[in-house]
């Protein structure tokens, strides 16, 4: 049986401090426009010919706007909706340790690279 495990809201906070433009770098998508922690992309959650894709930091964590769709979000729901996976249960429920490492892993396992 695997190990339940819980998220606190300091793990969360975490996460929420990944530099976004370096982890849609490291996806292999490049920013139109780059103004220090603010970045415009074209979207990678749909097909598009102008950049619509808007990232910024606000207050220590990084935050995304699709402005074709008006969805917008943190990296978590980033990485749910790009990689079509669920965040584990948040911090109020236990989750599986193997949720959670699928979950890192998608986050390249490693917050030292952001």
């Amino acid at each position: 049986m695997l190990e339940k495990k819980r998220i606190t809201d300091s793990d969360i906070e975490q996460v929420k401090k990944i530099n976004l433009i370096t982890y849609l770098e490291m996806l292999g998508y490049r920013p139109e426009y780059k103004y220090g922690d603010r970045a415009m992309f074209l979207s990678s959650l749909r097909s598009e010919n102008h950049p619509s894709f808007w990232v910024s930091r606000y207050n220590e964590s990084w935050r995304w706007k699709d402005w074709g769709t008006e969805e917008q979000g943190d990296i978590i729901k980033f990485v749910e909706l790009y990689h079509g996976v669920g965040f584990p249960a948040m911090h109020t429920d236990a989750f599986s340790e193997s949720d959670a490492d699928r979950f890192s892993l998608l986050l390249c396992n490693s917050n030292s690279r952001f």
